[in-house]
């Protein structure tokens, strides 16, 4: 389960350590999103070098409305910049999406994780963002408004996957956002997260518009496309 803005990108590892993580990451979307989006997402690498492009759901939601909560084995515990300490940080880390700095950058910036734990152990999280520093791609950044957050970054362990663990993080983090102030919470999913997608069908989470962005190599030019509603009504484009 991935409910994520496009991370930052990462710092440079060994060629060895990069094919892993390539060779990892295409079992992941094989085994979870099946072979016709595999052979799509493999045709956007192939088309990298002339340009590159993310397409995205977007999905805004009155946090004030019930939601339903399932697993209750799971348990969640939610951590800001000033509870994060190296005990945390590399349990975070362990879980093989994050960087220490990826972790710092989003703490820095004043965003919450949500973690949830089964039999001693962390086994997925999800992140919110308060703040209007929060990208979704190519420098083009959200729109937040007061009472406002992003829900992004949202991660389970493999072997955890199919328990419904996102819906008990989100659960968490509303009644959190909701003691902070929040009224309304915004999220992406990729148009190819076939299983995030049904989720927030099922969630009852309201789709408000689809956003496609566009880079072409070589240049600064990014070019978007936004359908439901206008592009510039929840992001702003780089110069």
């Amino acid at each position: 389960m991935a409910i994520s803005t496009i991370a930052k990108p990462r710092a440079s590892a060994s060629p060895k350590s990069e094919l892993r993580q390539r060779m990892s990451r295409s079992w992941e979307v094989l085994r979870w999103r099946g072979p016709l989006v595999f052979l799509l997402l493999a045709f956007r690498e192939v088309l990298s070098p002339v340009f590159y492009w993310h397409a995205w759901h977007i999905f805004e939601d009155d946090i004030r409305l019930p939601h339903p909560e399932t697993g209750g084995k799971f348990r969640v515990l939610i951590y800001d910049g000033a509870q994060c300490d190296v005990g945390l940080r590399e349990e975070i880390v362990a879980m093989g999406e994050l960087t220490s700095a990826e972790v710092d950058e989003r703490f820095r910036r004043g965003d919450a994780i949500a973690m949830a734990y089964a039999e001693g152990r962390a086994v997925g999280y999800s992140w919110i963002c308060f703040s209007d520093e929060i990208e979704l791609a190519f420098g083009t950044q959200w729109i937040v408004r007061p009472k406002e957050a992003v829900f992004h970054g949202s991660f389970t362990l493999p072997e955890w996957r199919g328990q419904r663990i996102h819906s008990v993080l989100d659960a968490g983090m509303c009644r959190h956002a909701l003691g902070r102030g929040i009224r309304r919470k915004l999220a992406c999913i990729g148009v190819f997260n076939l299983s995030s997608l049904n989720l927030m069908k099922r969630t009852g989470d309201r789709r408000t518009m689809a956003v496609i962005l566009i880079r072409l190599r070589g240049t600064n030019r990014v070019y978007g496309k936004a359908i439901g509603k206008r592009l510039e009504s929840r992001f702003h484009m780089p110069a």
